[in-house]
């Protein structure tokens, strides 16, 4: 794994692990679209500079609401921008493109590639963006159908991020779960069936994020258990019956964040703890309720 590789995979764990949720940006006016047909990569890099002078770090980064530290992680988002500008490929108000114009994207040399109003991928786009090798955001993509799944599981990047999808069906998990990249977010989901949840488990990435999840059932639980990743973020979840954290808990991964959990029962809590890895939660509560238990981490 290069330095850049490391660098774009420090952060965007950074971003994961510090959000107590992540809420993605709203599509933009339709009337602002931006088309950039004709251009090259010089003039989408000086587009995205000038947009990343101007805009919020939660837009570039495609959040809407403040997290658990929103003053920490927007001045340590912030402060990587600045330190590398270009590194960042910011395209906002972009709602389609050419396939010469992705295959020109798809040449960008940085780390990171942030479409945040893009909403559809043809054949032809997937076809040329599939090459790039860093982190792609799409979050105004809001549902993907098992033929845009069997696409977006080309790409070569190893971070993607699709917050904007709101529920998928078990067989677009299946085929997303065979993606090869690092970290996968699909926060926009609300509601993880067990089926879902079970065939998201082959997900073999480093992270997977479904922090938009409120509750689960023991069901779901005990398949979402089954995560072949070493990251499990369920940062949307604020609470946890017995069962459930008893189910949780067989998960064999490294991390389980619970950064959203504001209160846990002695029976849940003593289930919890018998996860073997390090379980993140900012609630000192929770946190003192897990101690109590026998959390030594």
């Amino acid at each position: 794994m290069n330095h850049k590789t490391t660098k774009r995979l420090a952060i965007s764990t950074y971003v994961l692990f510090a959000s107590a949720m992540l809420f993605f940006a709203p599509y933009a006016n339709a009337d602002d679209e931006v088309s950039l047909t004709g251009k090259n990569l010089q003039d989408l890099m000086e587009y995205s500079s000038n947009n990343i002078k101007t805009d919020s770090v939660y837009e570039i980064i495609g959040l809407t609401q403040q997290d658990l530290n929103p003053a920490l992680q927007t001045s340590l988002i912030r402060q990587a921008i600045q330190d590398s500008p270009h590194d960042i490929l910011y395209l906002p108000d972009v709602y389609e493109i050419t396939p010469t114009t992705a295959k020109t994207i798809a040449s960008f040399p940085g780390s990171q590639i942030s479409l945040p109003h893009l909403q559809t991928v043809s054949a032809q786009v997937a076809k040329q963006l599939a090459v790039y090798k860093g982190a792609f955001l799409f979050n105004a993509i809001s549902q993907i159908t098992p033929t845009l799944a069997t696409r977006l599981i080309t790409f070569k990047a190893d971070a993607m991020f699709l917050g904007g999808v709101q529920s998928i069906s078990p067989q677009t998990a299946a085929i997303l779960a065979g993606w090869s990249g690092e970290i996968l977010i699909l926060d926009g989901i609300a509601t993880l069936s067990p089926s879902t949840a079970n065939n998201l488990a082959n997900f073999k990435g480093l992270s997977i994020s479904l922090s938009g999840v409120k509750k689960l059932t023991p069901s779901t639980a005990a398949n979402l258990a089954r995560l072949q990743s070493k990251n499990l973020l369920l940062n949307g979840i604020q609470s946890l019956t017995p069962s459930t954290a008893g189910n949780l808990s067989k998960y064999q991964g490294e991390n389980i964040s619970l950064l959203g959990l504001q209160s846990i029962t002695a029976s849940a809590a003593a289930n919890l703890v018998k996860f073997k890895g390090t379980i993140k939660v900012a609630e000192p509560a929770v946190l003192k309720t897990l101690k109590k238990h026998g959390y030594k981490k």
